[in-house]
């Protein structure tokens, strides 16, 4: 879905910029997409063409557009640069969906060697006939249960609960704690929020206190997004937005938003830290697409090992019973 959201929003910004009518545009735009954001889209160009506002037909559809991209919107038609912040857009989903490949890509190889682990363990005692295929199956639902069902209780906890209610904050502190992957989510959810007050503050229209807010709903976990969350109130009391930073938030960050703000160029500073940490996060997700099939792969030989080991144990002990008998 983002990488179809990213390419729609930068065809239109290119339409836009070429001097195609809005209408034109939206038609054309949601020609090339399919499913329910196809369909919002042209109902978007069908409410341009009775003369509604774009944002305001975009409420329509919540399940569609997230709230950050009915206010962009909403801020670019007032200040009459449409097209440059749906550019930004663009960029925004496009980021959102190569982070989402990366990570998925780094799942595949564990997830295969967990399921050939599965198969392959307690398969040499059901070929020498010591289990029956009730145990064999029963081994295999065994080994999987360590994929599957924690897999859904994380599932549950981050589409069935509230993005603010205690299972959730449990979970992202967590998944913070985790080595490489609490580097990789820390540093995704600080380009997140630099990169959504960057789309706003650009528009240029747009009170620094609701860029900060709006910008700590866009961060995804909701431990940073405490971290970050001061900068609401030092907007509001007119002070530098860093000054509200946690001193958790890593200290070159605080200092280089702290540096934009003194000098005036917060606009170039916060798409510099959003490309900066998007950086990083990508990085740290890489290491972990590296490590993690191959610890995967130890813990998987190690199992197999002591199986056979024991396997073995157990035909030699039924080898001494004969003997013993004999």
């Amino acid at each position: 879905m983002s990488s179809r959201r990213a390419e729609l929003y930068h065809s239109l910004s290119v339409m836009l910029e070429s001097g195609v009518p809005l209408v034109r545009a939206l038609r054309l735009a949601s020609g090339s997409a399919r499913g329910r954001l196809g369909r919002a889209f042209l109902e978007l160009a069908e409410a341009a063409g009775r003369g509604e506002a774009l944002a305001d037909a975009m409420t329509v559809h919540p399940e569609v557009f997230a709230p950050l991209e009915v206010l962009v919107v909403e801020v670019a038609e007032t200040s009459g640069r449409l097209g440059e912040s749906l550019e930004r857009l663009s960029q925004y989903y496009a980021f959102r969906d190569r982070i989402r490949r990366t990570a998925t890509s780094g799942l595949v190889l564990p997830v295969v060697l967990l399921h050939i682990a599965a198969l392959a363990i307690p398969l040499p005692p059901f070929v020498l006939g010591q289990t029956d295929l009730g145990h064999f199956l029963l081994a295999v639902a065994a080994t999987l249960a360590f994929l599957y069902v924690p897999a859904a209780v994380i599932f549950a906890v981050v589409y069935f609960t509230p993005k603010t209610g205690t299972p959730r904050h449990l979970l992202d502190a967590v998944t913070l704690k985790v080595p490489v992957l609490g580097s990789a989510v820390k540093q995704l959810a600080l380009s997140r929020y630099a990169r959504a007050f960057h789309m706003l503050y650009a528009c240029g229209t747009v009170p620094v206190e609701v860029c900060a807010r709006k910008a700590g709903e866009a961060a995804g976990n909701h431990v940073v997004r405490k971290w970050l969350e001061g900068a609401v109130d030092a907007a509001r009391a007119g002070n530098p937005v860093s000054e509200g930073f946690s001193p958790v938030v890593p200290l070159a960050f605080r200092q280089m938003w702290l540096i934009g703000e003194e000098s005036g160029s917060v606009e170039e500073t916060t798409a510099r830290l959003a490309d900066n940490a998007a950086d990083e996060s990508e990085l740290h997700f890489r290491r972990l697409a590296v490590w993690l099939p191959r610890l995967i792969y130890v813990l998987v030989s190690i199992y197999i090992i002591t199986h056979i080991f024991r396997g073995f144990a157990a035909i030699y002990g039924g080898y001494q019973d004969v003997l013993d008998g004999m």
